[in-house]
């Protein structure tokens, strides 16, 4: 620092020490898409062989120095202690916060999350983040499956666990049904078909609210239309459920929902053309292949899902299950 005592004189000051350290209590606190604010609260700050040095100075202004010394000391200190740590604490835990666009199959998905309540124990951190999710193009949605969410138990122990709310993912779900982009029409050669045209009633959703605490896609009242030279042979109302397992995402610190056995249920409308001729795995065929397109896009939107971590830290034996209606991810540490 310069020191200035006259309109002439100044003269350079510096301060030295072997160790500082602070000690007190650090104090988070949710700053919406910010992320997070920390702050020392009842700091003591304590110093090894401080020394001031200067040269030139008047005795007194030497001992008016020293004597705000060490509560300079301690001010800097903890400012640029909680200066340095408000990163440390963002990286760690607000992975999601702050607002996102992802371009998804041509579509900008606008993702938003911003912490609401964070509390510590001997055990860990739980944080609380409040989360919206639009597709552009989707307002003509009328709204997603809702299922009733309880309080999900959360045991971290040596790891990270991560909570969503099987609501979010439905929303999804029904932004991307009423954009249409889950409707099929695929012409291939299906045996007795040529054609097959799949449309949904009814948006997806995940339920997580299965007692075995697995995790199910469910893909309801599809109407599927199956043709041949134009002609139509037969129709069908089509339900399916979809296995969800949990995988690596494309980085060390994400994760991914990925889609597992599908289960397919057929209830044939009317009566085909040729009853005798069309069987149930032909229906079932040509479903399946429109059912693998429909998972091919839904997969682009369940988006890889960032985990709150820090530099260095990976994540092992991921586990994925149900409990209140939420879709809980767990992962050790190391």
């Amino acid at each position: 620092m310069a020191a200035r005592w006259s309109p002439d004189g100044a003269t350079a000051v510096s301060v030295t020490a072997d160790r500082i350290t602070i000690a007190g209590t650090l104090v988070v606190t949710p700053s919406g898409t910010a992320g997070f604010t920390t702050k020392i609260t009842s700091p003591t700050v304590r110093t090894t062989a401080l020394k001031l040095q200067a040269s030139g100075l008047a005795g007194q202004v030497l001992d008016l120095l020293n004597s705000n010394l060490s509560t300079t000391i301690q001010s800097v200190t903890t400012r640029a202690a909680e200066r340095a740590l408000e990163p440390l604490i963002n990286a760690a835990l607000g992975a999601l916060a702050g607002p996102q666009r992802i371009d998804v199959l041509g579509k900008r998905l606008d993702l938003q999350a911003s912490p609401s309540a964070i509390t510590f124990s001997r055990e860990g951190a739980l944080v609380t983040m409040n989360v919206q999710a639009k597709i552009a193009g989707s307002e003509a949605s009328p709204g997603y499956i809702f299922t009733p969410n309880g309080t999900p138990t959360m045991n971290v122990g040596n790891g990270i666990q991560l909570g969503l709310a099987d609501d979010l993912i439905n929303e999804l779900l029904a932004e991307v049904h009423a954009l249409g982009l889950l409707d099929l029409h695929l012409e291939q050669n299906f045996g007795l078909f040529d054609t097959a045209d799949i449309k949904l009633s009814l948006p997806p959703m995940v339920s997580a609210n299965h007692g075995d605490s697995t995790m199910r896609l469910v893909l309801g009242d599809m109407i599927a239309t199956l043709s041949n030279k134009g002609k139509q042979v037969i129709s069908a109302a089509v339900n399916a459920e979809v296995d969800l397992e949990i995988e690596r995402g494309t980085q060390a610190q994400e994760i991914a929902l990925q889609f597992g056995k599908v289960h397919v249920f057929l209830n044939v409308l009317g009566d085909p053309a040729d009853p005798e001729a069309v069987g149930g795995e032909d229906i079932s065929g040509a479903a399946a292949a429109g059912i693998g397109l429909q998972l091919d896009s839904l997969s682009q939107f369940l988006i890889t899902v960032p985990v709150p971590s820090v530099a260095g830290v990976s994540l092992d034996s991921l586990a994925l299950r149900a409990d209140s209606g939420y879709v809980l991810v767990s992962g050790k540490v190391h």
